[in-house]
């Protein structure tokens, strides 16, 4: 993104109305729309009779952010739109059937509608019933039957801004409008008093998008270019085609999931080290979800002051999580989202967790060699678990993916790719044996797992934990291990170590960063419980 230029009028216009903006009595929250509403129509009473509900500024920006859906009433308010924000805003009447089709006559029927605009705003509302911002600057009309519809709990808009114009009707309008947008808790933004208008009510959604980084603009207050910062990246910063100058600052916030472990906490400062030292510009910083103020690791919110304090406008968050399950789906986009409620000028991205990935698998299979895996009889690979059966089963493949041709857990099978696979076997040294378990919250347990492949006919096994640092948890699979091998005879169990320390990790976190600015980090949610219909799981989605 390129800075934004300011023509020597505007400029100019910003320092004449300065000493007017300082003279408006308003809220703190309302000033930059005070602002960008006298430059938009050199109205003093005008501006100063902005008013809104408690917080809606705020709510109205966080709509912005997450790219809400616009209605505006006429075309002229939505052509006043900054034209990012403009090609995602519908005008109501062009949703209005051509008055020459049958469809068209209910919305000309006076007794019904008492103008087109009202007519359009219902089409509208019974469209967008509720995800959309509505913004009305012309037809007080209009703002009255979305009212109703509100009354009539047959819309929910996620906010309001309206200053319709007019002598009749549109003081009225705007009083009720707050009456009800506070009974029915919907953040308005309004004023009083028969002026307004289309110019004015884009200045005022123009104003909540400039604070929320939505379009480049000129500060209210400021008169002044935009520069780029003296710590902006102008380089390609990690991303293919990005070789031009911007305005922002990138850096990573390391997501990490929490222990209780002092060593874990120490492994991942180290990692944190290592991720940073192989892109210097790129400021990094790392916070975990729980369990921070136990071992005096940072938290999230502290990482995000941290970098924001050091320049930073742009943050990727990359969950170092291997398998997605509650915390990277709830809490990495919660934190994500507070940053951008408390920094209103920062913009936040979510990166995909490593998952499944040839790094991650790369690093297991190293892991479980180190500890004697490829001359083990079976291989039991121990995830965290999870209430979330995607999680789990994405265990279930990592396990498949590790058995077949790697040569761990099939001591007396081949190992390494064949030059050509002869027709009807199986390619890259056959299928080993490796049973996934879990330490935690699903079956099967560690002890059930080692017991399935003793039964199967294995007697020295490798337990591999599918965890990146010491903790706890790999503690307690120690134990179960060793507690099971205790009353078997015969049966040797070695247990291996952590993933890290292990570089690909490292080259992984930063290509899930790359993903993320280039915009290519999809989630896949076709077995989500928050978003699909699994059996036994129907109560855990998401119904907004």
């Amino acid at each position: 993104m390129t800075p934004h230029p300011v023509h020597p009028i505007e400029k100019e216009s910003y320092a004449i109305i300065q000493p007017l903006i300082d003279t408006i009595d308003l809220p703190a929250e309302l000033i930059p729309l005070a602002a960008r509403v006298l430059h938009a129509t050199t109205d003093t009473d005008l501006a100063r009779s902005l008013h809104c509900t408690k917080g809606a500024v705020d709510k109205v920006r966080t709509a912005l952010l997450l790219e809400h859906p616009i209605i505006t009433d006429v075309e002229m308010t939505r052509s006043g739109i900054s034209r990012k924000l403009r090609d995602r805003a519908v005008c109501a009447l062009s949703l209005l059937p051509s008055t020459a089709s049958d469809e068209g006559d209910i919305f000309q029927r006076n007794d019904i509608f008492p103008s087109r605009s009202a007519a359009a705003m219902s089409l509208a509302a019974s469209s967008y019933p509720r995800d959309a911002l509505y913004v009305i600057g012309c037809a007080p009309t209009a703002l009255d039957q979305l009212l109703d519809m509100m009354e009539n709990d047959s819309v929910h808009p996620v906010g309001i801004i309206a200053l319709p114009v007019g002598f009749v009707g549109a003081e009225q309008a705007k009083k009720r409008l707050v009456t009800i947008a506070s009974a029915h808790g919907i953040p308005a933004i309004t004023n009083s008093g028969p002026k307004g208008g289309s110019a004015a009510t884009a200045a005022c959604i123009n104003a909540v998008a400039a604070n929320a980084g939505v379009t480049p603009t000129v500060a209210a207050n400021a008169g002044v270019t935009p520069t780029v910062a003296a710590n902006a990246v102008t380089a390609t910063d990690g991303v293919p085609g990005h070789s031009h100058a911007i305005d922002h600052r990138h850096g990573m916030l390391i997501i990490g999931h929490g222990t209780r472990s002092l060593d874990g906490v120490a492994q991942l400062k180290q990692f944190s080290a290592d991720v940073q030292s192989a892109k210097p510009a790129i400021p990094v910083t790392y916070g975990l979800i729980e369990f921070a103020d136990e071992t005096g690791a940072p938290t999230l919110d502290q990482a995000v002051n941290a970098l924001v304090v050091s320049g930073v406008n742009s943050i990727v968050g990359v969950p170092l999580v291997l398998l997605g399950a509650g915390h990277m789906k709830d809490d990495g986009p919660a934190i994500l989202r507070n940053a951008r409620l408390v920094y209103p000028g920062v913009h936040a991205t979510y990166a995909r967790n490593l998952g499944i990935h040839p790094l991650v698998l790369d690093a297991a299979e190293s892991s479980a060699a180190t500890a004697g895996a490829y001359e083990s009889d079976a291989v039991v690979l121990v995830g965290r678990g999870s209430t979330d059966p995607d999680a789990n089963s994405d265990l279930a493949k990592v396990a498949r993916l590790l058995a077949d041709g790697r040569g761990i857990g099939s001591k007396d099978q081949p190992r390494g790719m064949p030059a050509i696979t002869p027709p009807g076997e199986s390619p890259l040294g056959g299928l080993g044996m490796v049973e996934p378990a879990f330490v935690s919250l699903a079956p099967p347990s560690v002890s059930e797992a080692l017991e399935r492949c003793r039964t199967l006919g294995a007697e020295n096994i490798t337990v591999v934990p599918y965890f990146l640092f010491a903790g706890l948890l790999l503690d307690r699979i120690r134990e179960q291990a060793a507690a099971w091998a205790a009353g078997r005879v015969g049966c040797n169990v070695t247990v291996a170590g952590e993933l890290w320390p292990d570089s690909r990790i490292v080259r992984l976190v930063w290509l899930r960063y790359d993903e993320a600015l280039r915009g290519d980090a999809a989630m896949n949610c076709d077995c989500c419980i928050y978003r699909v219909p699994l059996p036994g799981y129907i109560s855990r989605i998401a119904i907004s």
